[in-house]
């Protein structure tokens, strides 16, 4: 797939889309630099430190795989904390996740994975978050502690 083809991608129009709870930083992404990359998601689970292998729990990467085999794009995370920058590179145990991105961002927006994309608006012992209304309740829990003096 050409860069021309790669301008067209279905993943590249609902980035571009504005919509409640949508990623400013990952539509200028789209927009500008990430305008070529925008094809696929796919969630590496290899951990090089490791060796281990879990692809539910491996890191989001944007971009399209070129035709000799290698992945150019940048991790979704840095995308959307608004670090540009791309590279190239052969992924390790991967799983292409395009189409349940595109459900889960159109649905859920910033808040499409993990806690930290929430942004919380809190009132008293409950925080809710602005834009997907995801609910918390503050508990407390004592601890006796015992030692010898």
């Amino acid at each position: 797939m050409g860069f021309a083809n790669n301008r067209n991608s279905e993943l590249r129009k609902l980035l571009l889309t504005e919509f409640e709870h949508s990623s400013e930083n990952l539509r200028k992404y789209a927009k500008g630099k990430g305008k070529d990359y925008c094809v696929r998601i796919i969630r590496e689970g290899w951990n090089s430190i490791t060796g281990d292998c879990n692809i539910d729990k491996g890191r989001l990467l944007i971009g399209f795989f070129c035709d000799v085999g290698f992945f150019s794009g940048s991790q979704l995370n840095q995308v959307r904390c608004k670090n540009f920058k791309t590279w190239a590179f052969m992924p390790k145990n991967y799983t292409d996740v395009t189409d349940w991105f595109m459900k889960e961002y159109a649905e859920k927006g910033m808040c499409f994975e993990g806690d930290s994309n929430h942004e919380f608006e809190i009132n008293h012992d409950t925080r809710v978050c602005k834009y997907c209304g995801k609910a918390q309740v503050r508990k407390t829990k004592m601890v006796e502690k015992v030692w010898w003096e």
